[in-house]
């Protein structure tokens, strides 16, 4: 999918930091696979709303 960006930028992040992602409405998907290394997301913000991560 991705290049890793978010990955190595916030591995070393704060316990209680929130993280949110950003992105276009069309590149909003149902499911991701998920990997050892992924760091999770708090959200997503998208131009027309915001998608709270579980």
């Amino acid at each position: 999918m991705g290049g890793g960006f978010y990955d190595r930028t916030f591995e070393n992040k704060a316990e209680r930091t929130h993280l949110i992602g950003l992105a276009h409405d069309c590149q909003e998907v149902d499911n991701l696979p998920i990997e050892s290394w992924d760091v999770p997301l708090s959200g997503m913000l998208t131009p027309s709303r915001y998608i709270k991560c579980e």
